[in-house]
């Protein structure tokens, strides 16, 4: 069984945090990846686009 990855919140600021985040699953064997807080836009600001198309990569390689 892999480990799960935990991530705060994320502040919009995806383009810096997904690399990362994709770097620790494979250093973990992570096989779960919960995040916590919001992942798309808050109090007036855009949603990042660059989030879906990464959680569907990610999904298709099996870390739920």
């Amino acid at each position: 069984m892999g480990a799960t990855l935990v991530v705060g919140e994320t502040h919009l600021k995806h383009e810096l945090i997904l690399p990362q985040v994709d770097a620790a699953i494979e250093r973990c064997d992570a096989d779960r990846v919960v995040f916590l807080g919001r992942l798309r836009g808050s109090r007036g600001r855009r949603d990042n686009p660059d989030f879906q198309p990464w959680d569907k990569v990610v999904a298709a390689s099996g870390v739920r």
